[in-house]
């Protein structure tokens, strides 16, 4: 009995010392368990901020292209409705000076023909004054050939 109390003590310290043993691998096991499962739980909440990111990063720069292009898209459509009206009031004031043009064309084309004409007539009145002072002269020179004849008529008289 002695040698089967000191067997069964042996065994119990022995199977004491096991379960110490093992409550101890236990316990080592669960801390490394937590320890897996909150190295687990920080690698989700990183992959998980690392998706939103992958993921709502090209949509937030789509949606910044996109605001980029409608402001783009708005600033060129008043730009060319500024452009179209100015085109228009250039083509206008473009038809008025063509008219100018045209209308001071007509008016020195009239002078134009108003100078010939009246350079013509000039011409005639200088071919006519050069014909009046021709007789004119020739009317003065007989008139004084007449005054000599009668000079010498008249000294012939009176001699």
């Amino acid at each position: 009995r002695a040698q089967l109390s000191d067997a069964l003590e042996g065994a119990s310290s022995s199977g004491a010392a096991q379960k110490r043993e093992l409550e101890e691998r236990l316990q080592a096991a669960r801390r490394r368990r937590r320890g897996m499962e909150e190295a687990l739980e920080q690698l989700r909440d990183e992959h998980g901020s690392h998706f939103r990111e992958a993921c709502e990063g090209p949509v937030h720069q789509i949606s910044v292209l996109e605001d980029s292009i409608s402001e783009l898209q708005r600033s060129s459509s008043l730009k060319l409705a500024a452009l179209r009206q100015q085109g228009e009031r250039v083509g206008g004031r473009t038809a008025s000076l063509e008219e100018e043009v045209f209308g001071a064309q007509a008016r020195l084309a009239a002078v134009d023909r108003s100078t010939e004409t009246t350079l013509g007539r000039a011409s005639a009145v200088r071919a006519q004054a050069a014909q009046a002072k021709e007789a004119l002269e020739r009317d003065c020179a007989e008139a004084e050939a007449q005054l000599e004849r009668a000079r010498k008529a008249g000294a012939r008289l009176a001699e």
